[in-house]
């Protein structure tokens, strides 16, 4: 009878031990590696980077015409671009260059490369990017065009970190651009 009394709590404890592993194992998962810019146990949730960095605007398309006439009498519109805080704030960058005389084609781009990085700190703000005609070169000079604009957030909790952000105003004859971002955390 000892023998069996023993043999029977050895198979309990033994039995415990294992319904024990697996419980703990359950409760406590091993811990993941998240790829950068997530948290969770699932890696589900982004972490609001601390900075984002615009390496690059491409201009994609724009709208040849202004109101049905060209932007400049006898050649198409010197282009260049601005950057600004929120809807009409201030300045944050204004392109060096300007590309003289270009029609957009939808197959055509313009890159513009600012010297250094644009670094957005204040990530979840919102920011304007215009496209304007630079009429300062014309003779007579003239106030520069506005060409078109987009009001964007550069970061969203949701947008999943692209390498690319393409933007369009929405309208019939769009001005689309994209922004090459790297961000940090």
């Amino acid at each position: 009878m000892k023998n069996f009394a023993l043999r029977s709590a050895l198979v309990l404890a033994m039995s415990m031990s294992i319904f024990a592993c697996s419980s703990d194992s359950d409760s406590n998962p091993a811990p993941q590696e998240c790829p950068a810019g997530f948290t969770g146990i699932n890696c589900q949730t982004q972490i609001t980077p601390s900075k984002i960095k615009i390496t690059k605007f491409k201009v994609t398309f724009f709208n040849n015409q202004d109101n049905g006439a060209s932007w400049d009498t006898g050649s198409g519109p010197d282009i260049f671009l601005q950057l600004v805080n929120g809807a009409g704030g201030s300045n944050i960058w204004i392109s060096e260059v300007y590309y003289p005389d270009v029609l957009s084609t939808g197959t055509n781009s313009f890159e513009f490369v600012p010297n250094s990085p644009i670094v957005i700190t204040n990530v979840t703000s919102s920011f304007t990017i215009y496209l304007g005609d630079n009429d300062a070169i014309d003779f007579p000079a003239n106030p520069n065009d506005l060409m078109g604009s987009i009001l964007f957030n550069i970061y969203t909790t949701t947008n999943g970190f692209p390498a690319t952000l393409s933007l369009t105003d929405g309208r019939a004859v769009p001005f689309r651009v994209e922004l090459s971002l790297q961000y940090e955390w």
